[in-house]
């Protein structure tokens, strides 16, 4: 009996950005030491291309931390809405009659807490991969 295997992720544009900004950064660098031999300033286009690779680090920087502060207010939001479902729950146990009510009672709280938590679990991966979609699943691409 054979398992399936996981699907694997392809990191290839990832790494292809990656590779493009180290070469951005080389360039800039050679640039400002050439020009620092030569005794001359720091050439134009070295400031300039600095200044995109500064912008580029900043704006990924400012997507990135807005994307986590969103992602963690959503789960506060979220352990807060399941707090107060256990307290609810605790309140129902206490209002049950018969041991059959209690079961019941417990039931439609577990059920309730599986949904919740798939939800919650949908609702994190679908923003997360519309963050970084090199990592979403091939059939979401």
């Amino acid at each position: 009996m054979s398992t399936p295997q996981p699907a694997q992720q392809d990191y290839t544009p990832l790494l292809l950005e990656y590779l493009d900004v180290l070469q951005q950064q080389k360039k800039m660098y050679e640039d400002a030491r050439q020009a620092t031999k030569n005794g001359a300033g720091p050439a134009q286009t070295s400031v300039s291309a600095s200044e995109a690779v500064y912008n580029t680090y900043k704006s990924l920087g400012m997507q990135f931390f807005r994307y986590t502060v969103e992602t963690q207010l959503g789960l506060w939001r979220y352990f807060q809405y399941r707090h107060a479902s256990n307290l609810a729950f605790s309140n129902a146990i206490f209002s049950c009659k018969s041991p059959v009510d209690i079961l019941h009672s417990q039931a439609s709280f577990l059920k309730q807490l599986i949904e919740d938590h798939a939800n919650e679990g949908v609702r994190m991966m679908q923003s997360y991969f519309a963050y970084t979609p090199w990592a979403a699943p091939s059939h979401q691409r």
